[in-house]
């Protein structure tokens, strides 16, 4: 249906051949044709089906009849490749799930590891601690205040950030007994550790990620057995799909649809396609034998 966009009428449309109907039926007999060919299948046979494994490299020519149609044959098929369509299904969301599981799991280890992740900002808050010694009070209080805050993965609070700013100032020129280029060194780490707390999403209450060579150790077994688990997930969808070969399906399919198997007849004798043909057809009905015997 389509929309006359003057009145708003509605009108009905027919499929159109792109040519005239004449040279749009040659073409598909010339097609036809050099399919028979292709394949050959002599005109006996036809009409017929033919199913191509191409895995196995094996053709299967079947004929048709009234009672066997294209349609049957093809639900019959379907039918028979539901039960390994779907243990395919099932495999394949296995696998994503694996990837997706081993793909959480190297971000979360790749964050913990970048420069100023977890892992470098609770190195440098051990360092930060273990420099506050021999400091006046409150150069050694908050030291171990941002200490422990940079093992919290969340921004600062305005609060926060003016503490921050408040021991750089203590801190800028006396580290302790640390000599100059430790204390510069060490400083600049502890601000871009807290710049990089400050470019972390603001989410309240997440908890630390790991941070210490422990944890770390602990995610990189995770991760092996996130990709074992992975391969073994691959190798069942391998098995899946090798379950649900075409060939058998086909040859059970026909069976049971009263259908023998042919070694050549409806075959010619040359043709185009190298793979075997194998033959499907209904049995031929033998003539009955008639016998006269003389008095």
């Amino acid at each position: 249906m389509t929309e006359n966009p003057e009145d708003g009428s509605m009108a009905r449309s027919a499929p159109v051949i792109p040519r005239d109907e004449g040279e749009h039926g040659s073409a598909v007999t010339r097609v036809a044709t050099e399919l028979q060919e292709f394949f050959g299948i002599s005109e006996s046979l036809l009409p017929c089906a033919v199913v191509v494994e191409p895995r196995e490299r094996r053709v299967f020519a079947v004929g048709l009849t009234e009672r066997i149609t294209l349609y049957r044959l093809l639900k019959e098929l379907k039918i028979a490749m539901e039960p390994g369509i779907a243990r395919v299904n099932q495999a394949r969301s296995e696998v994503a799930r694996a990837r997706e599981d081993l793909a959480g799991r190297r971000r979360r280890r790749w964050q913990a590891t970048e420069p100023y992740g977890p892992a470098d900002r609770g190195r440098i808050a051990r360092r930060l601690r273990e420099a506050a010694e021999g400091m006046d009070d409150d150069a050694v209080r908050l030291s171990h205040w941002l200490s422990d805050r940079l093992l919290l993965a969340r921004p600062l609070t305005t609060d926060e950030r003016q503490q921050a700013d408040a021991l750089f100032a203590l801190l800028h020129g006396r580290f302790g007994v640390l000599p100059l280029r430790e204390r510069r060194g060490l400083l600049r780490a502890v601000r871009r550790a807290v710049d990089k707390l400050n470019s972390l999403d603001d989410v309240p209450g997440t908890p630390p990620e790991p941070c210490t060579d422990a944890d770390l150790r602990v995610v990189d077994g995770q991760i092996r057995l996130s990709r074992e688990r992975l391969r073994t997930r691959e190798a069942g969808l391998r098995r899946a799909l090798r379950n649900i070969a075409l060939s058998p399906l086909v040859l059970s399919v026909t069976r049971g649809l009263g259908l023998e198997q042919e070694t050549t007849r409806g075959l010619l004798t040359w043709r185009q396609c190298t793979w075997p043909v194998t033959v499907l057809a209904a049995p031929e009905r033998r003539r009955p034998t008639i016998s006269y015997e003389w008095a």
